[in-house]
This record gives C-alpha cells, sequence and structure tokens, in this order.
C-alpha cells in the first residue's frame, strides 16, 4: 500500500534521544526522496526541546555528527552509508576475506561488560569471528559536488552474503584517515523473515581528533532486539508519527 504521510518520498529515518535526562527528546527525521536527481539530499529536520519546535538543516548538515557522536548523518546506517544515491559514484576495489563476527551472543555483547575498554573492542563472549567475503569499494561524491565535503572517500567492506558494510574507513578532503567504523550486524533467524539481518552493534573511531563513540545496539541492558518488519508493536507503525514532520510536533505532547 503506497503510503501518504511523506508523499514523494521512499523511506523515511526517525531517531530520538532518551538518555541523559538533558537531551532527553531531541529527535531527528530524515525524508529521502524517489526522484532524486530533483532532491539529491534527504530533507532532515531536528526536533529541539528547549524550543519546543523543529529545525530544517542545510544540505552540509550531512557531515553533522548525529547527536553529538561520532557518526555523521552519511554514516548512520548498518551498511555504512546512509546519503542519496545520485550525487555519489562507487569505484569497485576487489573482494577481500576479512574477520568479522556474524552471528553473536546477545548475553555476552552487553556493554560494558562484554567490551574491552576504554578500546571499545568486542570480547570473545560475543561470539566467535568468522573469515568471510567482503566486497570493497570507495565511495565518494561525484566532482560537481565534491567540493565542500567532509569526506574524500569512504571505503565500505560490504560482507556479500547480507550486503551490510561490516567496516568503513573514512578519508578527510586532504585524502587523510579521519575515521575507521565498525558496524557489527548480527545475522539471526528472524520470525516471518527467516535468516536475515538481527541488529547492529557499532563503534566509530576519530583518530584526528583522539575521540570515540560506542553503540552497544543490541547489547542493552533490556536485551532488546530490533523489531523488524511486522514483528513491531502496532505502535511503532504509526506513519505519521514517526515518518513526517506533524509528527515531530508531537513529542512531548
Amino acid at each position: 500500500m503506497q503510503q501518504t504521510y511523506a508523499p514523494g518520498t521512499w523511506y523515511t529515518e526517525w531517531l530520538m534521544e532518551e538518555t541523559p535526562e538533558q537531551a532527553r527528546y531531541t529527535a531527528s527525521l530524515n525524508l529521502f526522496f524517489v526522484d532524486q536527481e530533483k532532491n539529491p539530499f534527504p530533507d532532515t529536520f531536528v526536533f529541539v526541546p528547549a524550543l519546543r519546535r523543529s529545525l530544517r538543516l542545510a544540505s552540509t548538515a550531512r557531515c553533522s555528527p548525529v547527536f553529538g557522536f561520532d557518526w555523521s548523518y552519511d554514516d548512520a546506517k548498518t551498511n555504512g552509508f546512509n546519503g542519496s544515491t545520485s550525487i555519489y559514484d562507487g569505484t569497485f576495489l576487489g573482494d577481500r576475506k576479512i574477520l568479522t563476527l556474524a552471528h553473536f551472543n546477545q548475553d555476552g555483547a552487553i556493554y560494558p561488560g562484554g567490551y574491552l575498554m576504554p578500546l571499545g573492542f568486542p570480547k570473545p563472549s560475543w561470539g566467535k569471528w568468522e573469515a568471510r567475503a567482503h566486497a570493497v569499494d570507495d565511495v565518494h561524491r561525484i566532482p560537481s559536488e565534491a567540493a565542500g565535503y567532509c569526506y574524500s572517500s569512504r571505503i565500505i567492506y560490504a560482507d556479500r552474503e547480507h550486503w551490510n558494510g561490516d567496516w568503513v574507513d573514512l578519508y578527510d578532503s586532504n585524502k587523510k584517515l579521519w575515521k575507521s567504523i565498525s558496524y557489527y550486524n548480527d545475522a539471526g533467524d528472524v520470525p516471518g523473515l527467516g535468516s536475515a539481518w538481527d541488529g547492529v552493534a557499532s563503534t566509530a573511531m576519530d583518530f584526528q581528533n583522539s575521540h570515540k563513540s560506542v553503540w552497544c545496539g543490541f547489547g542493552n541492558p533490556w536485551k532488546r532486539k530490533p523489531y523488524l518488519d511486522n514483528n513491531a508493536p502496532k505502535e511503532y507503525l504509526d506513519g505519521v508519527k514517526y515518518g513526517s514532520l506533524g509528527g515531530l510536533m508531537m513529542i512531548m505532547r
């Protein structure tokens, strides 16, 4: 059934920060358009609790950090890239086998006990590492859109079975290594879907600023995994609330 709450879009993305308390209710909404030639950048809005209203971000905000973390708006995705396609190009660099985690013991991935700190690296309790086939691709802006963009290259190591980016190296505009981001994508038996993506944890390392963010994902104290497809509770199937600009104004009501 065609959705009507965000006309012209093929995908919407809603995020909200719940802790710490001083940042609670901060939310963002990304609208990705079907016609990417006409709308090459997603529309991004942020709800600011102190103002009780939302602000539309400029297209240059794709480089800004999401909620102050080390992932930019173009980084925050399990496949290693969250931009539109019309202003990017990709260069296939080759096939490699890399060590990665693909099947998790959720009890062993709890933060912080399941991590080697301060590195933020998974302990053996997560599960068995596997040498898996990956495609390596360099994703970059097309020349006409490259000026002023934060990254000159996004080297994505994509698992050839699930097509998620398990590792991404990001180079700044001077072609110097800036960040490396690990995306630990879990594959599991999802009710109604069979073997499929089942959750993610991530660590983003900013080498130039000596900073790191750890996203524990499904390794949370409540042991919750993502709700997928029709497995989501009905309260989350509200397209207007979670997929439209008007929905941002429902926050804090």
